[in-house]
């Protein structure tokens, strides 16, 4: 799963509601309630996230037909992408979830 967010920020409290039952289980079962709600969320903010992009991107992509050379994803010299001009890090999850979309659809 793609990072969604700093694992870096400070924690902040929060009031939630949670079904009595299903939280008296988890108490039971020795579940961290932080952890587990931490990685649900980012799991459904990385969903929303190419939901959205592929919303954004349907009319560009829609009839077109993609090539994916897996060889390709592991790796290009350096020497053949020539001289850097700019980065794209802040765009890291955009090229995640299309490289998703492109693998599996979704």
């Amino acid at each position: 799963m793609a990072t969604v967010y700093s694992r870096k920020a400070p924690k902040q409290p929060t009031n939630l509601s949670i079904n009595s039952d299903l939280l008296n289980a988890a108490r039971e079962s020795g579940v961290n309630l932080s952890a587990a709600l931490e990685e649900a969320l980012a799991e459904k903010v990385a969903v929303a996230r190419r939901e959205k992009w592929i919303r954004e991107n349907a009319e560009a992509i829609e009839g077109q037909a993609f090539v994916l050379l897996v060889p390709q994803l592991a790796g290009i010299a350096a020497n053949e992408l020539g001289a850097a001009v700019t980065t794209i890090a802040q765009h890291r999850n955009d090229v995640v979830a299309a490289l998703d979309f492109l693998i599996t659809g979704i």
